[in-house]
């Protein structure tokens, strides 16, 4: 009896050891690292820029426009969960920040800076999901990325059936983001990559609570020239993903239980 109550609390130990590993709190207690922009325009005036406006259609933001897609369907509509996305079918793809805790990476509310990198800080996986596409080319639009230490040319994270939910798991330092759509037009961070005739125009947003640098939000406008500036053609989210708890962590936790079962076992044992 005595050696069945050794092996079942040397049982419990492990469960235990492995609940604390492997529990929520100690997953988000994980340091966390921050998602930067890398930008020739930083020494110049680019920074991160807090929204300060209403939304209301007055260009600034200057994602802040006259939507095609309908009144109230801009980029920080999405992001604030109001408008378009206010709507029960909409709101669940919403991050649904408050704006005054809202900042964007831009010259200042009207000038954006076309050219930028998303810089993970060494982090390991960054974890990229697909929040939501409000366009007639979501069908046929593809969204890559290339790292701007080398390496393949451009790799695809999103094709046209993927819908809002969809993820893509990386492990890169510092990307450039390209959009190509069915139209034949290019646009990207990078301004070697971007159509010619569309340099200077802004076809990426990338905006943070200021409160969590450990994710951004990326919105897209897909049309050229920008056309009607609502960026919310297709919005993600970029998210640093912290290191769990590995299987060798695991088996170590068993082992330590196993022998310390063995070990009560062997006490119990009359000596002669």
């Amino acid at each position: 009896m005595k050696k069945s109550l050794d092996c079942f609390f040397g049982f419990v130990l492990v469960v235990f050891l492995m609940m604390t590993v492997l529990s929520p709190q100690k997953a988000e207690a994980a340091p966390v690292g921050e998602i930067s922009i890398v930008s020739p325009n930083i020494g110049i005036g680019a920074n991160w820029v807090p929204v300060v406006d209403t939304i209301d259609g007055n260009g600034n933001p200057f994602s802040d426009t006259l939507s095609l897609d309908g009144p109230n369907s801009t980029f920080f509509n999405w992001i604030s969960g109001t408008g378009r996305w206010a709507l029960p079918a909409n709101n669940a793809k919403s991050p649904n920040l408050n704006l005054n805790s809202v900042e964007y990476w831009s010259f200042g509310p009207n000038t954006p800076d076309p050219v930028f990198a998303l810089n993970f800080g060494g982090y390991s996986n960054v974890k990229i999901t697909l929040k939501d596409e409000v366009s007639t080319f979501a069908m046929g639009n593809v969204l890559k990325f290339h790292s701007t230490a080398g390496g393949p040319p451009d790799t695809t994270i999103f094709v046209g059936p993927d819908s809002a939910g969809a993820t893509s798991l990386i492990n890169q330092q510092e990307i450039h983001l390209l959009l190509s759509t069915p139209t034949g037009n290019k646009f990207s961070t990078d301004a070697y990559e971007n159509v010619p005739v569309d340099l200077g125009n802004q076809h990426f947003i990338v905006a943070r609570d200021k409160n969590d640098h450990s994710k951004v939000y990326v919105g897209i406008e897909d049309l050229f020239r920008f056309s009607d500036r609502d960026f919310q053609d297709m919005v993600l989210s970029f998210e640093l993903v912290p290191e769990r708890s590995t299987y060798a962590g695991l088996a170590i936790i068993g082992i330590v239980g196993f022998k310390y079962a063995k070990y009560r076992r062997r006490r119990s044992i009359p000596q002669s």
